[in-house]
């Protein structure tokens, strides 16, 4: 990992992945995105187990509100406060956070889910593990108070768990500040599928994409099989990471639709969205399915070079081999189904589409470690992950306070686990089983029955 602590400027450029910019320029100027743009450096990823003590200092008034009353021991006020409709002001790249800890640095994405509630993706500076860089959710919800709560508590739980499995980011902090919600994951190395098509500088070879779709296939599927099924919510080029070992890990978690299960949602206006999003999203309707479709229309991008852009047809989108004549006939029509309007015709869930892929690719017998990337990672084809764990094999730990927002919540999740891992043996302390012909046994059961029926007939007969 580069080491960033000598650098005169926040984050160096080049180690980011941005462009260069002139010294003189000022660095509390705003980022102006529009909807559904996104820039990608890429990140640094320190070690998930993140050694030192974890952070002492207490949440502000306004923190513990939110997210400490669990631990501090205060009841939550019922009923519904003022709505926090009244943030308009975009924070300023420099802004500092949390005492001082964060420092913002970029903006990434931002996604308004309705008038008041959107949510802002920020590469920041941690002061505490020495300016490493991390990413910041920035979450402002347009609802009263007790249902804000409700929302980012449930988040909260949600995002830690999914931070359990692999290729997914874990959750290291969480916290309020003048009613901004923010919560901090942890950083990923490598380069996304959009930084990955751009340096190829065409499209992205079938057989990566292949890899990619299995590997965020069973990372949808693992998540919605969670107690608390997390939905992510809106899948981009940029929210795929390809690790230096090939993994292909999914970031950009958004946390209004964690905090609700996909429950939470309005009419949008298709401006407002990306090209990625399902077309029932526009009309508030989010769950596995539309994050499937986003899965699939992000591959459609790096697997044509064009962003999929509904045609009015009822196919969807332009037939894939139409922009690319080098892609083979099966993938089409995975996309095909995939991108079909009506939610009704596409896959129903990700292990439909998990099973779809992994009868192409034993069919297609091709190896995958001869594939390597622009900047030298192999793309080996990944074994087969239990998902019950980080990438390391060592126990993944929550550095920082998100540990202690639910203890009673959690440590009884955790009881419940350990109860019931405890009451399956494990798979090598089973016997052995005994090699049988079974189709010879059934056999001679039947004879028997047939025999036995016989006599019985006889038996009757004579008397």
């Amino acid at each position: 990992m580069p080491d960033l602590r000598g650098s005169q400027e926040p984050f160096p450029a080049s180690q980011l992945g941005l462009p260069l910019r002139p010294q003189t320029q000022s660095p509390a100027r705003p980022q102006a995105l529009q909807p559904g743009e996104r820039l990608t450096p890429a990140i640094p990823r320190p070690n998930r187990l993140v050694s030192g003590p974890p952070d002492q200092r207490a949440y502000d008034a306004r923190s513990e509100s939110h997210f400490s009353s669990a631990e501090s021991g205060e009841e939550i006020p019922h009923g519904e406060a003022e709505p926090q409709s009244g943030i308009t002001e975009p924070l300023a790249p420099g802004t500092v956070l949390r005492n001082g800890r964060y420092r913002l640095h970029e903006v990434l994405s931002r996604q308004e889910w309705k008038p008041g509630t959107f949510e802002v993706t920020w590469v920041a500076q941690d002061a505490q593990r020495g300016r490493t860089p991390v990413l910041l959710r920035e979450v402002v919800i347009a609802e009263g108070r007790e249902s804000a709560q409700s929302i980012l508590r449930s988040a909260t739980v949600s995002l830690m768990a999914a931070g359990q499995l692999p290729r997914v980011p874990s959750l290291w902090d969480a916290f309020t500040e003048n009613g901004r919600n923010f919560f901090c994951f942890e950083p990923i190395e490598g380069n996304s599928l959009m930084t990955r098509m751009r340096r190829l500088g065409r499209p992205v070879p079938e057989q990566e994409i292949l890899e990619c779709c299995l590997q965020i296939a069973e990372v949808l599927e693992a998540l919605s099989a969670q107690k608390q099924p997390v939905v992510h919510g809106m899948i981009r080029p940029e929210d795929i990471i390809i690790s230096p070992n090939g993994q292909y890990v999914l970031t950009g978690f958004s946390v209004v639709q964690a905090g609700s299960g996909g429950m939470y949602g309005a009419s949008l206006d298709r401006s407002k969205l990306p090209p990625y999003a399902a077309p029932e999203v526009e009309n508030g309707f989010i769950d596995t399915r539309s994050d499937l479709y986003s899965l699939l229309a992000t591959v459609y991008h790096v697997a044509t070079g064009s962003a999929p852009v509904r045609d009015g047809s009822l196919e969807g989108v332009p037939p894939a081999r139409r922009l690319n004549p080098s892609l083979s006939a099966q993938f089409e029509a995975v996309l095909a189904r995939g991108l079909r309007p009506n939610v009704a015709q596409r896959y129903r869930n990700a292990s439909e589409l998990k099973q779809e892929l992994s009868a192409w690719k034993g069919g297609l017998q091709m190896p995958m470690g001869a594939i390597v990337s622009a900047s030298g990672a192999s793309f080996t084809s990944a074994a087969p992950v239990a998902f019950s764990g980080g990438f390391s094999s060592a126990p993944s730990e929550s550095p920082d306070s998100v540990a202690q927002m639910l203890p009673n919540m959690l440590m009884s999740t955790a009881v419940e686990e350990d109860e019931t891992k405890a009451l399956l043996p494990r798979p090598e302390d089973l016997p052995p089983m005994v090699e049988r012909n079974d189709r010879l046994h059934s056999a001679f059961w039947f004879i028997g029955i047939v025999a036995c029926l016989f006599i019985v007939v006889l038996i009757s007969r004579g008397m």
